[in-house]
């Protein structure tokens, strides 16, 4: 349609590091908070512990950013001690560069990370820090059963395997989308309208930062 938007998600559960995750995962808000918080700060430009204080600290900002409520707060202070701890640990164990290679290395580090964002995504879900809490006793603690009750059914699972599918075809694809008048672009206009219109939510709307 002619308009040009920075890219703002580049893949960002294929991260190895929650380092790489927040470079993928929402840029523009990344961006933003290492430009006029994390650099004013002093940055990298400080001492070792000071560089981590400011790590912890942008992060919990972010978390306040997002609603006020300590399940943001905790969401954002996971975030920076995972940060600090993968520091930490790369200057006692230095990676090596012939297992940094190996697909079984770089696998262990996607679902590594991916597991540890998805645990953080609890608090941040979560209506309270006293819900979240309950819903990782509930992971933990509760014993597993022979037919579990699943959050969702068959169907909405297809649904959303299908999806995940066509968003890994956009990422690979999207930048052959045509933007022209053609009528490639009329068919994807008019399934994009059509999609709006059944899929859209119109009975009433709420600021998505409704908490800050």
């Amino acid at each position: 349609m002619g308009f040009e938007l920075m890219q703002n998600f580049d893949q960002p559960y294929t991260a190895r590091s929650i380092g790489e995750f927040w470079r993928r995962w929402h840029i523009s808000l990344s961006t933003w908070f290492r430009d006029y918080l994390y650099i004013p700060l002093g940055g990298n430009r400080v001492s070792y512990s000071r560089r981590l204080f400011n790590i912890l600290f942008v992060f919990l900002i972010s978390g306040l950013w997002h609603g006020a409520s300590w399940a943001f707060i905790i969401w954002g202070g996971l975030h920076g001690f995972y940060q600090i701890a993968a520091q930490l640990w790369n200057r006692v164990f230095p990676p090596h560069a012939s297992l940094e290679n190996t697909w079984y290395k770089q696998l262990w580090d996607v679902l590594t990370t991916f597991a540890l964002v998805t645990f953080a995504w609890i608090f941040f879900r979560a209506k309270s820090a006293h819900d979240a809490i309950l819903v990782i006793k509930k992971l933990f603690l509760t014993p597993s059963y022979s037919h579990p009750n699943l959050a969702i059914n068959s169907n909405e699972l297809i649904v959303c395997l299908a999806l995940i599918v066509i968003l890994l075809c956009k990422e690979r694809y999207y930048l052959t989308i045509p933007t022209t008048n053609s009528w490639k672009f009329a068919t994807l206009l008019s399934m994009l309208i059509f999609s709006c219109y059944f899929l859209g939510v119109f009975d009433h709307s709420q600021f998505i930062y409704f908490q800050f």
